[in-house]
């Protein structure tokens, strides 16, 4: 990304992830490492194992579609007071949609690694994602869409790493 954009493109683009990556941080609730410390108890009985998958999943929706609003509609505001950068405020708004995302992929792994198989997270967190990531940006960027690109590939290689969890 450095090499194809510019000095305070790639600044923007940093905040706009970290934005993100915080917000997401805040969506999951600590939901993660609940369900991968409560989900074993439960392995026995089948009926409360699926209703801690169905409650954290869905928690874990919820507060990332409200966590992801709240930066959505508040971007203009966060832009200007907090970074005092009005042009950051269409990179916030893209990067909200991956905050929808990174509770429940999280929570989904964090179910597998609850469940003894690591293997989700090595395969999705540590091969899928950053291979889409570094796929999807640097085609982004070669095609010209400078910051918008940057943000967009990194929130779909998100996108397909939460489909690919559930997989």
């Amino acid at each position: 990304m450095a090499r194809f954009l510019t000095e305070t493109v790639y600044g923007d683009v940093v905040l706009a992830l970290a934005v993100m990556n915080i917000a997401g941080l805040i969506a999951k609730l600590g939901l993660d490492d609940g369900v991968m410390r409560e989900y074993p108890h439960y392995e026995d009985d089948l009926a409360k194992a699926r209703g801690v998958v169905r409650s954290s999943t869905a928690i874990a929706s919820v507060a990332g579609l409200l966590t992801a609003c709240i930066v959505f509609f508040f971007a203009p505001s966060i832009s200007r007071s907090i970074f005092n950068n009005p042009s950051l405020t269409p990179l916030l708004r893209i990067a909200s949609v991956g905050i929808l995302f990174i509770p429940l992929r999280d929570v989904v792994v964090s179910l597998a690694q609850g469940a003894r198989d690591a293997r989700v997270k090595a395969y999705v967190g540590q091969i899928f994602q950053p291979a889409a990531r570094l796929l999807l940006v640097g085609g982004l960027l070669l095609a010209g869409f400078s910051a918008v690109g940057a943000v967009s590939g990194q929130i779909i290689a998100i996108v397909f790493a939460t489909l690919a969890t559930f997989y």
